[in-house]
């Protein structure tokens, strides 16, 4: 992190960024410019990670990158796709989520069991992978969250979901993605 906030610190002292900024700041607010700088620290974060991925992960586990290579590594995503395969029949009921069960929303017309459309937050929860730096990962988590959200506040009109409802949600998209 100490390296970043250099990084980002020596960027917001040169010339050029100065110079850029000088006729910029004329006309915006602190709140705007404040937005700006956290901008270039998501971009320069992402910068830096996706530029280093491979070398960060082969030091935090010097094992993870050789595993996805060999038979092991296939053999472990084989028994993860498996089991969650085997989880398949699991619905809303099961996990009590009482706003689907209650209101029974299930829809028959698209033939979606669960009562419930969770395609957004599967979508956001598979970009997971595409997601370099740790900010753009958590970033990614709270789109799958307010996915949930707003797929249980379609699924049942005039209800705001709560806690009881939303995590048994969030491992049933687990579950589904």
């Amino acid at each position: 992190r100490t390296y970043l906030d250099k990084t980002f610190h020596t960027i917001l002292s040169h010339s050029l960024w100065n110079m850029q900024n000088t006729e910029e700041t004329k006309t915006e607010t602190s709140d705007t410019n404040e937005s700006k700088h956290q901008m270039t620290k998501l971009a320069l974060e992402a910068f830096i990670y996706a530029r280093c991925h491979d070398v960060i992960w082969s030091m935090l586990l010097p094992t993870a990158a050789t595993i996805q290579e060999t038979e092991e590594g296939s053999a472990m995503d084989k028994m993860l796709r498996d089991k969650l395969t085997s989880l398949q029949f699991v619905t809303p009921a099961h996990l009590e989520i009482q706003c689907l069960t209650k209101h029974k929303t299930v829809d028959k017309e698209d033939g979606n069991k669960d009562g419930i459309d969770l395609s957004r937050p599967i979508q956001a929860l598979h970009s997971l992978n595409d997601q370099y730096s740790p900010g753009q990962m958590l970033h990614c988590i709270l789109n799958v969250y307010r996915g949930v959200n707003a797929s249980l506040s379609a699924a049942v009109e005039d209800y705001r979901p709560s806690a009881d409802d939303v995590l048994p949600t969030l491992i049933l998209t687990v579950l589904r993605g």
